[in-house]
């Protein structure tokens, strides 16, 4: 019994020790623009911008933070809103997020299929000038079948690893 109390108390002293290692993040370390480049010449760009637009009780305002993006694969632009990133007429973003336990929580407009998508953008802790975009999947459609990191019905890649180059 002696034995299995010191063993849940290394076991917590260890799991406190790790959280404490953690450093904590803030919103600005995901403000600014990220860049993925892959082996075929395909680009992922993300401009991430503090919100601005205040909460109203009529109009509740969840995100902290909105974004932009352009995608394109093979030299060849697929979809860019990126353009838009100054209007403060349409405000028209693709992105939409905050902050919980140090994750960003966003959700992701694909313009090409018009579908929202729910996932993560987290920084990696031994590199903070680089984070991994994770987004769900949707369901089963038979319209894009190309391989990772381009999952089915999707035209943005999935579970890469984008670098902070401003």
């Amino acid at each position: 019994m002696k034995f299995l109390l010191f063993l849940c108390f290394i076991t917590s002293l260890s799991f406190m020790t790790a959280e404490a290692q953690q450093p904590k993040v803030v919103l600005e370390d995901y403000l600014g623009t990220w860049r993925w480049i892959s082996g075929k010449r395909d680009t992922l760009i993300i401009r991430l911008v503090p919100a601005i637009e205040k909460s109203t009780p009529l109009r509740p305002v969840f995100a902290q933070v909105f974004g932009f993006h352009s995608y394109i694969s093979a030299g060849k632009l697929v979809e860019s809103n990126l353009h838009l990133k100054n209007d403060t007429l349409s405000n028209i973003a693709s992105i939409g997020g905050g902050l919980v336990n140090n994750v960003m929580n966003i959700s992701f407009h694909d313009l090409t299929y018009n579908d929202f998508l729910m996932g993560t953008f987290r920084l990696l802790q031994d590199y903070p000038k680089k984070a991994i975009l994770e987004l769900s999947m949707r369901g089963e459609r038979s319209i894009d079948r190309r391989p990772e990191p381009y999952p089915n019905a999707r035209t943005v890649p999935n579970n890469i690893v984008l670098e902070k180059i401003e």
